[in-house]
């Protein structure tokens, strides 16, 4: 009898900086195509050549997307400072973003994306459910490595906490435009990065490859540009705010603070956001009438980890 892959025995591995960290997540991901290029080959000789030849020799970027806890302690810290930070060595240090190999191993294979970069997390915040991250990414290359197994993978593998401690319950607390809101239902937080890929089909790779091997694959990239947004809904009550967070306006430019985990000072663990946005604030009409605000951070920091936190500790 066959065997097979499942995703609930996948481990998913980051390895940066020689560094190896073992993932716990909930849903993982990823896929690779190859462009494939038709054309006719019916003639006038040869009329009944209906069916198109092929040419493939192009790679388009792998893709993956996982999800994954947001734990009290540093477990996941790096995936994190991939998401957020800029690579700050080389020609274009503070101008682009680091890169990571992901491996992603099952009972019976392991697969390699190289190069990985993050480009979107999402910061899933439920009042009911343990806080989390969802991320996604682009890579260069997607290959099976049938000379590893999960034991021998790259790396020096780091530790865990254990037991896993999650931030469950999380208190949310929003201020805007230095009014806080009250009676919220919702919140969320996105961060994408808008990356480029540099051309890369040359004339003499097109031409001599013959398989998987020795296709044309992305190389480098660009960041373009960076996008921090995301939205907060509450009921509209008779305690309304004034000014720009009265329903039905506007704002180019106001504070705005996010906080979302457990504890406060010091013992605060979780997400947070502490910057300047510009927003919309929209009724929404329904059984109960709510107002929700459309934020978009306008600050430009040097380090985007002065603005976007996720703090943790023992």
């Amino acid at each position: 009898m066959p065997s097979y892959n499942f995703e609930k025995e996948s481990e998913v591995h980051i390895v940066f900086g020689g560094l190896r960290y073992k993932m716990t997540v909930s849903s993982i991901s990823f896929s690779q195509t190859f462009a494939q290029n038709n054309y006719p080959v019916k003639t006038l000789y040869n009329q009944n050549f209906l069916f198109d030849g092929s040419v493939i020799n192009k790679a388009n970027p792998a893709e993956f997307e996982l999800s994954f806890p947001a734990l009290k302690d540093t477990d996941f810290r790096t995936i994190f400072n991939l998401l957020v930070h800029y690579d700050n060595t080389g020609p274009r240090a503070f101008h682009t973003l680091n890169t990571f190999d992901l491996y992603v191993a099952t009972n019976l294979d392991v697969y390699k994306l190289e190069t990985a970069v993050i480009t979107s997390g999402t910061f899933v915040i439920e009042r009911s459910r343990p806080l989390r991250m969802t991320i996604s990414g682009e890579a260069t290359k997607l290959s099976y490595m049938d000379s590893l197994t999960k034991d021998t993978l790259p790396g020096t593998l780091q530790s865990r906490t254990s037991p896993l401690r999650y931030i469950t319950k999380p208190e949310v607390a929003v201020s805007l435009a230095s009014q806080n809101l009250s009676d919220i239902i919702g919140t969320s937080i996105e961060l994408q990065n808008d990356i480029e890929w540099s051309p890369y089909t040359t004339v003499h790779a097109a031409t001599s490859a013959t398989d998987s091997s020795n296709s044309m694959y992305p190389g480098d990239f660009t960041l373009n540009k960076r996008i921090l947004s995301g939205s907060v809904t509450r009921y509209v009550t008779d305690t309304k705010g004034t000014g720009t967070i009265a329903p039905q306006n506007w704002s180019s430019s106001s504070p705005i603070v996010i906080t979302a985990g457990n504890g406060t000072g010091a013992a605060f663990r979780g997400f947070s956001v502490n910057g300047n946005c510009s927003f919309t604030n929209r009724i929404g009409s329904g059984s109960v009438y709510t107002q929700s605000f459309d934020w978009r951070l306008i600050d430009n920091p040097t380090s985007l980890g002065s603005i976007l936190t996720y703090t943790t500790g023992a």
